[in-house]
């Protein structure tokens, strides 16, 4: 009875075996928001609410059409030395429903 104990215990954890290593020699990699760079036209910065309206070109990477949409910032570094009216280079990430900016620059 022991053997047979021993055996089915033993086909038990070998057959575990082959999993457990197959997930300890894998990293699971964590998929970042990737950078997304368009083209637009400051319409108006709310450093209160900490958001830039920008008037775009379209955005093919997310099938979006050209128009105008605010932008969220969270340093107020990215947006102070730029004006309404000013023509940008811009890359911001998209998370659900919000559009994080992350990089922009005068052109």
């Amino acid at each position: 009875m022991k053997k047979g104990f021993k055996a089915v215990l033993a086909a038990i954890l070998l057959s575990f075996f082959p999993l457990s290593a197959q997930y300890s020699h894998h990293e699971v990699k964590t998929q970042l928001p990737q950078e997304i760079f368009s083209k637009g036209i400051i319409e108006a910065i709310d450093l209160t609410n900490k958001k830039v309206t920008i008037t775009y070109e379209s955005i093919e990477a997310l099938s979006w059409p050209a128009m105008t949409m605010r932008f969220t910032f969270e340093d107020e570094e990215l947006v102070k030395n730029l004006k309404v009216k000013d023509s940008v280079e811009f890359g911001f990430i998209q998370q659900g429903r919000v559009s994080f900016l992350k990089s922009i620059k005068p052109i």
